[in-house]
């Protein structure tokens, strides 16, 4: 998976200022980081548990292309992790997932209560 490759299967995407995030997500003191959020609503079963290969990269000062690793995930295991470990910052988020990405791929999907005690600022 490489920028400009001719494959139809890779996807390149150019970092946006409206993906520009303020967390510093790594070492520099100087880096940019950039999230990307991808739009999945109304997938199937099969969109949901197929897998995807995402691999980051950045052009340097000199025009040179670095890579990360690349890795592979479905939608339904991220959802999955989000979900189970009560990690969505809102009671809505939580039951979007459930409802609209685990009960699609597994009708018997164990529901799990909302941990209202996680937005209360300690």
């Amino acid at each position: 998976m490489v920028v400009d490759s001719d494959n139809t299967y890779v996807k390149t995407y150019a970092a946006t200022e409206s993906g520009k995030i303020s967390a510093k997500l790594g070492v520099s003191d100087t880096a940019q980081y950039y999230a990307r959020t991808m739009n999945v609503s109304g997938l199937n079963k099969t969109g949901y548990t197929v897998s995807y290969m995402v691999r980051a990269y950045a052009k340097t000062g000199d025009g040179n292309i670095v890579y990360s690793d690349a890795y592979s995930y479905s939608i339904h295991d991220v959802a999955s992790a989000l979900y189970d470990n009560d990690l969505m910052s809102t009671a809505s988020g939580h039951n979007a997932i459930y409802t609209k990405i685990l009960t699609k791929v597994n009708p018997d999907y164990k529901e799990v209560d909302y941990n209202w005690s996680n937005t209360i600022a300690k």
